[in-house]
């Protein structure tokens, strides 16, 4: 079980440090960013692997039964490096000017939690688009209400790269994530009827892990104070 998890996050840290080397990352700012990057991903993590995986079924950890000493773990290094390679992404997302119709985001972002930890009568396929989709309401709930516009209201106006570059970088990360995970397996997706593993395989790189990544781009912009406190400059100056 350890090996393989540190065999995981030694591939994850290693994808980091490429991302870095191509974004030509200040590397005096290394450090501090893991550090802050595994803060970010402790609560992130409890978030995604209690809420999605144990409660709403999408993943588990495999072959064995995971403790909390596990998910704190887990949180500090795989949930945080990814929250570290995803903050590379050379991107701000600016402000609203006005809070209007904020009242209405919070109530939003509850009945999604609700919906989503709620068992669907419908197919397994169309309950798992349905999950990853009221995750991404709630994480724009969540940015509208800190008065943030996320990609997908950048896109409501027009300004679609933010949302197409966040798409191809998740997909890299889903394709790096999930080769590291097939060489030292930690968790495995739960089987859907009628599909198979490399169709589901496919749908997690493509869909899955720009949920995933998306969560994190919101969770970094609403918890700190700047968006280069984090990202630490991707460019040298």
């Amino acid at each position: 079980m350890w090996t393989n998890f540190i065999g995981l996050v030694s591939l994850q840290l290693a994808m980091f440090v490429a991302a870095s080397l191509w974004w030509g990352v200040a590397w005096r700012s290394v450090s501090g960013t893991l550090w802050r990057s595994a803060a970010l991903g402790l609560p992130l993590g409890l978030i995604f692997d209690v809420v999605i995986g144990r409660f709403s079924f999408v993943f588990t950890y495999e072959p064995f039964v995971p403790t909390w000493m596990f998910y704190l773990l887990n949180g500090l290094f795989s949930y945080g490096l990814a929250v570290a390679t995803v903050s590379l992404i050379p991107e701000k997302l600016p402000q609203h000017s006005s809070r209007k119709n904020l009242q209405y985001t919070l109530p939003i972002a509850a009945l999604c939690l609700i919906l989503m930890l709620r068992p669907f009568m419908l197919p397994d396929l169309v309950a798992l688009f349905v999950r990853g989709a009221l995750v991404l309401a709630i994480a724009e709930s969540a940015a509208i209400w800190c008065r943030i516009q996320g990609p997908f209201t950048l896109a409501a106006k027009g300004h679609l790269s933010p949302l197409v570059r966040l798409w191809v970088f998740s997909v890299i990360l889903g394709l790096v994530y999930e080769t590291a995970n097939a060489v030292f397996p930690v968790w495995r997706w739960r089987p859907l009827d009628g599909i198979s593993y490399l169709f589901h395989e496919t749908i997690m790189i493509l869909a899955g892990y720009f949920v995933l990544a998306y969560a994190i781009v919101i969770f970094i912009h609403i918890t700190s104070t700047k968006w280069s406190d984090l990202r630490f400059r991707a460019y040298w100056q």
